[in-house]
C-alpha cells in the first residue's frame, strides 16, 4: 500500500469515528424514534469505519518491518476509538431499551406486578450486562493476542533479515579468504622468480668475472712470460 492510499484510509476512518462522535454528543437533542435512527446510523457507521480497518489491518501487515511499525500504532489507535465509540453506541441503547421498558410496565399494570416484572427485567438486565462484558473481555483478549502476533511475525522477519545479513557475511568472508589464498600464490610465484633472478644474475657476474679475470691473464701474465721466454 502506497502513503496516499494509507492517508486516504486514514481520513475516511477519521470521517466516520468523527461524525459518530457528532450524533453521540447530540442524541439528548432527538427523542423516540428519531433517536432509535440516530443510533442506528451511529452503529451503521461503526460497522463501516470496524470493516476499513480490518482492511487496513491487513494491508499494514505487508509492509516492511520499519514501515509496518508506524502504521500499525495508527491502527491500533483507531482499533481502541472505535471500541470506545461501540461500547457508547451499546449503553445508549440499553439506557433507550431500560427507559422505554420501564414505561411500559408501569404504564398498565398494579404496583405488585410492576415491581415484580421490575426485579425479573433488572436481573435479564443483569445477565446482558455479565455477557457483554465477557464479549468485551473476549475482545481485549483478542487484540492482545493480534499484537502478540504483530510482534512475533515482527521478531521472526528481524531474525530473518539477521540471518541474511550472516550469510552475506559468510559469502564475503569465503570470497576474502579466496583473494588471500590468489595472493599468497601470487607472493609464492613472485618469490620463486625473485630467487631465480637472482641466481641467474649470480650465474652472469660470476661468467664475466671469469671472463675479465682470463683476459688479464692471457693479456698481460701470458704475455710477460712469452717476452721473457724470448728475451732468454
Amino acid at each position: 500500500m502506497s502513503t496516499s492510499a494509507f492517508e486516504n484510509y486514514e481520513q475516511d476512518i477519521r470521517q466516520l469515528l468523527n461524525a459518530i462522535q457528532t450524533r453521540l454528543e447530540r442524541l439528548d437533542d432527538f427523542q423516540g424514534e428519531d433517536r432509535k435512527a440516530a443510533l442506528k446510523h451511529c452503529e451503521r457507521d461503526a460497522e463501516e469505519a470496524q470493516q476499513m480497518v480490518e482492511q487496513l489491518d491487513l494491508e499494514c501487515r505487508m509492509l516492511p518491518t520499519a514501515q509496518r511499525t508506524e502504521k500499525m500504532s495508527i491502527v491500533r489507535a483507531f482499533k481502541d476509538e472505535l471500541d470506545t465509540v461501540r461500547k457508547q453506541i451499546r449503553n445508549s441503547q440499553n439506557a433507550m431499551s431500560d427507559a422505554s421498558n420501564r414505561t411500559e410496565l408501569f404504564g398498565g399494570r398494579s404496583l405488585g406486578e410492576n415491581s415484580k416484572s421490575m426485579a425479573d427485567r433488572e436481573r435479564m438486565m443483569q445477565s446482558t450486562r455479565n455477557a457483554e462484558r465477557g464479549v468485551e473481555q473476549l475482545r481485549d483478549s483478542r487484540r492482545v493476542i493480534q499484537e502478540t502476533e504483530e510482534v512475533g511475525m515482527s521478531i521472526m522477519q528481524d531474525l530473518h533479515g539477521q540471518r541474511e545479513t550472516l550469510i552475506r557475511a559468510r559469502d564475503n568472508l569465503s570470497t576474502t579468504n579466496e583473494n588471500i589464498s590468489k595472493s599468497r600464490q601470487i607472493l609464492k610465484e613472485m618469490a620463486k622468480r625473485l630467487v631465480r633472478n637472482k641466481v641467474l644474475l649470480i650465474t652472469i657476474i660470476s661468467v664475466l668475472l671469469i671472463t675479465i679475470l682470463l683476459v688479464v691473464y692471457f693479456r698481460y701474465i701470458a704475455d710477460d712470460g712469452s717476452d721473457s721466454s724470448n728475451s732468454g
